[in-house]
């Protein structure tokens, strides 16, 4: 699909998985699930090297899933991330991809919301992500969860001390958890067995601060796609339910 985005001010390319029996069934409007990419990767990614629709397909016709349109854009970290000499690293890598987020929220969105039979309401949104993918899934979601209810992070990048900046982390979103298992009914924390503690350090921190999380771990996988196909499989059925 080829729609103008005014905010980065050009013609963009989104590629739109559409479920089956989506055309004969014209009075039905579906969830949408937003799914990013990785680091020096694009909107491709998921359809030739994630095989997305075989998965989706699958678990569809088994029952195991929702019907659901999947759009996967181009996250603007085509480029592997490198700070320029001298400069602040953490101010840098802050702004890589950062144009995605007003573009998704302001331009693509409602392009898909407009086009499709897509449901508006936030139990109909879900969005997630790989690698530098699950860091911009975690940093729009969680700073605009009025308009996300899943969130899904696949080796998902996570900048902070688990064991010091959960309450203050993403304008302080997981202060009261109370209201945020109200408001985010899956929130999916994926990775490989081979890539480290480092999610499930935080997903036991965030359990410990009343946060209800999913943890999963792809058995003999590293950061790797074996590892975010797993995990797709594994998080689509636990959407839109």
């Amino acid at each position: 699909v080829y729609y103008y985005s005014k905010t980065m001010n050009e013609t963009r390319r989104c590629f739109v998985y559409t479920p089956p029996a989506y055309d004969a069934n014209t009075k039905i409007k579906y969830p949408v699930l937003y799914l990013q990419h990785g680091m020096a990767e694009d909107e491709t990614g998921w359809s030739n090297q994630g095989h997305m629709n075989y998965i989706l397909d699958n678990l569809i016709a088994e029952g195991k899933a929702k019907p659901m349109i999947v759009v996967m854009e181009s996250g603007n970290i085509e480029e592997a991330f490198r700070a320029h000499p001298g400069a602040d690293v953490a101010r840098e890598r802050n702004q890589f991809g950062a144009s995605f987020t007003p573009m998704l929220l302001n331009d693509l969105i409602p392009m898909v919301e407009s086009r499709f039979r897509a449901r508006t309401d936030r139990e109909g949104r879900a969005m997630a992500g790989l690698s530098w993918g699950g860091f911009q899934t975690f940093d729009i979601t969680l700073k605009n969860i009025e308009k996300f209810a899943y969130i899904g992070g696949f080796s998902g990048a996570l900048f902070l001390n688990p064991q010091t900046e959960i309450k203050t982390a993403y304008n302080g979103v997981f202060a009261d958890p109370i209201s945020f298992n109200k408001k985010i009914k899956v929130l999916f924390l994926g990775i490989g067995s081979s890539e480290g503690s480092r999610t499930k350090t935080l997903s036991d921190a965030l359990k410990a601060a009343g946060i209800n999380n999913i943890y999963y771990e792809s058995a003999n996988s590293a950061h790797e796609w074996h590892t975010w196909r797993r995990c797709l499989f594994q998080f689509a059925p636990l959407i839109f339910k």
